[in-house]
């Protein structure tokens, strides 16, 4: 049987019974054999078929100048997510805001599994006027819904730590807006808070 605490990890991929189809999608709550995917017979004609990611033939890899480009036009779609609704969702911002970093000399690295992408980081460097050091920058995380709750957005945020870590850079920093779930990560990473970032809008101020 599979550990309790990875039980939740298994989606429901059909619930059926008597050769019926009655929900697609949802986690499963139930011990399951420990195969990546199965069907789990039961009483009364029930039977659940589920699925575990598999992690053969997974890297963490450089993104090629296709799959950059994909994910430059792709980030717009999730803007609203990505700043916990501070900002709507827009292809052309979210191109202009990444594309130069890029050009100069930021890169992704991609999550690929059987030549399938399940998530990203971006990651570059510049020069820190304060510190007078080179500072390492996380710059965009982002792992796609069907694959959370896998520890994919961790091993892209150590893969970076550890690419910044082999040019020489000693401190890596990111930017996080409040209430966004992936903090949690990023202090358990070993990541803490140096500065805040205030802002007054003067139009919800005056018209509430």
């Amino acid at each position: 049987m599979l550990p309790l605490n990875l039980l939740s990890r298994g989606r429901i991929q059909s619930f059926n019974s008597h050769g019926m189809q009655f929900l697609k999608g949802g986690q499963i709550n139930t011990p399951l054999p420990s195969a990546r995917i199965g069907t789990l017979r039961l009483a009364r004609g029930y039977s659940i078929t589920y699925s575990f990611p598999s992690r053969c033939c997974m890297t963490i890899r450089k993104a090629s100048k296709l799959e950059t480009d994909y994910i430059l036009r792709f980030a717009g779609q999730v803007v609203e997510e990505s700043t916990v609704g501070y900002a709507p969702n827009n292809m052309q911002n979210a191109y202009n805001m990444f594309q130069p970093i890029v050009k100069n000399g930021a890169y992704y690295l991609v999550d690929d599994h059987n030549r399938a992408i399940r998530g990203w980081i971006l990651i570059g460097s510049d020069w820190n006027p304060l510190t007078g050091k080179v500072t390492g920058n996380l710059l965009h995380l982002y792992v796609f819904p069907q694959y959370r709750n896998f520890g994919i957005g961790r091993k892209l945020m150590e893969a970076a730590i550890q690419e910044l870590q082999s040019r020489g850079i000693a401190t890596v920093q990111l930017n996080v807006f409040a209430g966004n779930p992936a903090k949690s990560l990023y202090k358990k990473l070993g990541f803490r808070e140096i500065s805040t970032l205030m802002e007054l809008d003067f139009f919800k101020k005056i018209f509430g």
